[in-house]
């Protein structure tokens, strides 16, 4: 699966990133907690300014997280240091950051990384995920958005198109329609957590 380095690297390095919020997702706390992921293997996919990775990093998740912007990379080095988080940061295709990964990971957690990618790239990408993840991995996704946003990335996915498109590699644990989201974004993002299966 080939993403267009160029174009990600000219949005970041033009600060044209409207998607940034310049924070953790508010509910990384809880699940954290509801789903014991202190001292596990974490992995963020499409880490961007890498804000959850610090803060998951900071909470006692052993963190690792990519992009193919190096500027991405090189201000998430900077937040994770800022929340005194160590992240091992990775530079290259998010769904293949090298075969020493496959099937390493207790969980993958995303924020709007799959409403980047292009629709009919999204189940290759959830396969990359799937192979990543341990024997009943934890894949954490927040959806943004859920509606049309003009001009895409972000691409809108629907809670039910996202369910039907991985129910069979994967078993849905927890859903909340209406996370603890920032206020531009309320209602317009929803938390899945689903547990690799076969």
């Amino acid at each position: 699966m080939e993403f267009d380095k160029d174009y990600w690297e000219g949005r970041y390095a033009r600060n044209d990133i409207p998607w940034d919020t310049g924070s953790h997702h508010n509910e990384l706390p809880d699940l954290i907690r509801r789903f014991d992921l202190h001292g596990k293997d974490c992995y963020v996919p499409g880490c961007g300014y890498g804000y959850d990775a610090a803060f998951l990093a900071k909470s006692g998740v052993n963190t690792w997280a990519s992009d193919i912007s190096l500027t991405a990379l090189e201000k998430a080095r900077a937040v994770a240091e800022s929340y005194s988080g160590p992240v091992s940061l990775i530079y290259g295709d998010m769904i293949n950051p090298g075969d020493q990964y496959t099937g390493f990971f207790d969980c993958i957690f995303e924020y709007t990384t799959i409403c980047s990618v292009k629709p009919e790239a999204q189940a290759e990408f959830m396969d990359g995920m799937w192979s990543l993840l341990k024997k009943d991995g934890l894949y954490i996704t927040i959806l943004f958005p859920l509606d049309d946003l003009v001009p895409p990335p972000p691409f809108p996915l629907d809670n039910i198109a996202f369910m039907n498109m991985i129910k069979d590699r994967f078993s849905l644990l927890y859903f909340k329609r209406n996370p603890a989201s920032l206020k531009p974004r309320a209602g317009r993002e929803s938390l899945h957590v689903y547990r690799k299966i076969i």
